[in-house]
């Protein structure tokens, strides 16, 4: 393992930085798009809107195994001095087009009676092209700070994607409305161009000549790869099981969702500044030992009576509380593997993403008799199964530092 220098502020390359919490925010976005589109043009090309969903859950199962794979790769090549932009450019790119092309491949073949199964091929591809850019991009932020720095320059690209994943929430509606070919346009614009800013943003002297510093490069085990994808499970279906189980509770209250579920997004946003700062203090290990407390009692807040100042305490509480984990992921992983291994680690952590995302849909929306209380019960053992994967992993490593 890299021994990580002290640093100071000043060590973080806040130009990179911000370019790439403006693709974080870029990807966001684009996820929420494709899927707030996807149910009109499968219908225009012949499908059942109730098929959107079905190829949602292909998705997230290809993305177990695209995230590593492209994280992998762009390890190699950057550890042949090809740089990892090889790998970054290729995904965005093929997302950029697609996004160009599908929603003028939908108008051209109106209208359809037969489904047009090559065209599911082709969405199936957008999604597999945006999940090979995602894990090589955001491993660069361990080029762009280190040590005790990370959860500060995270905290960043956390804000960017939160505020951008509000959009869910307070925006859907809208962006329906407006169609598939201006929404569709503006998604690849909005990812050319940060990742453009991203190329141009990052220093001119490539991350990969860091590697002559490190001589003992750890192996990375089988273990080490089961707890970062342990993790990124257990704490994303952790919010996945929170952000659909409140908007029926409140629903039940008599309560308009979209605004107490947008307020869970901006508080996590905000929360991770608080998180960011709070890590380069205490110790990023320290801050999310306290998310997670903090998280399993939000959790069971969320089954008291709802009043809409109790509702709106309860959404901020729980984004909160949830940032000081959610914040430290990253600066988890990247803290504690070599240079080399940058890509594959964040792939694993997103891998165990795409895990818990098709576990909810593909088996947990299908079980009967869940009720509010067993959720909540599933989502604090999902956060003791987290705690357990990266306090033992910390302290792994940590041994033998």
């Amino acid at each position: 393992m890299r021994t990580l220098p002290q640093t100071s502020a000043r060590s973080i390359l806040w130009p990179p930085t911000t370019a790439l919490a403006s693709v974080n925010a870029a990807v966001t976005l684009s996820w929420i798009i494709y899927r707030v589109q996807l149910a009109g043009l499968l219908t225009q090309v012949g499908f059942p809107a109730a098929f959107a969903p079905v190829l949602l859950l292909i998705d997230s199962i290809l993305a177990i195994g695209v995230e590593p794979l492209s994280g992998k790769a762009s390890d190699w090549m950057m550890q042949r001095s090809k740089g990892q932009f090889w790998v970054i450019g290729v995904g965005a790119a093929l997302t950029t087009s697609l996004f160009l092309l599908l929603p003028l491949i939908t108008q051209s073949l109106q209208p359809q009676s037969s489904p047009q199964i090559w065209f599911v091929g082709l969405l199936i591809l957008w999604a597999i092209a945006i999940s090979i850019f995602r894990s090589p991009a955001l491993a660069l932020l361990g080029h762009y700070a280190t040590g005790k720095q990370l959860p500060v320059a995270a905290s960043l690209v956390t804000l960017a994607g939160a505020l951008a994943g509000s959009a869910t929430p307070l925006a859907s509606p809208w962006l329906l409305s407006l169609g598939a070919a201006p929404t569709f346009l503006f998604a690849a614009l909005i990812v050319g161009g940060t990742m453009v800013w991203l190329i141009g943003a990052h220093p001119k002297s490539e991350p990969e000549t860091r590697l002559a510093s490190e001589a003992n490069v750890t192996p990375f085990s089988f273990r080490e790869g089961v707890q970062i994808f342990g993790a990124g499970l257990a704490v994303t279906l952790v919010f996945r099981l929170a952000i659909e189980l409140y908007p029926k509770l409140l629903k039940a209250a008599n309560l308009q969702p979209p605004l107490f579920m947008g307020a869970i997004f901006i508080s996590l946003a905000l929360g991770a500044l608080l998180a960011g700062r709070l890590a380069s203090h205490w110790g990023n290990a320290k801050v999310m030992q306290w998310g997670y407390g903090l998280t399993a009692v939000s959790l069971v807040l969320l089954l008291l009576p709802q009043t809409a100042i109790g509702a709106a305490l309860i959404a901020i509480a729980f984004g909160l509380s949830f940032s000081f984990i959610f914040n430290g992921i990253l600066p988890w992983v990247l803290n504690y593997l070599s240079t080399v291994h940058f890509g594959l680690g964040v792939g694993l952590f997103f891998s165990g993403a795409a895990a818990a995302s098709s576990l909810y849909s593909g088996i947990l929306t299908r079980l009967t008799g869940l009720t509010p209380v067993l959720i909540v019960g599933l989502g604090i053992v999902a956060l003791l199964i987290a705690a357990l994967c990266i306090t033992n992993r910390s302290i792994a490593f940590q041994s033998h530092s």
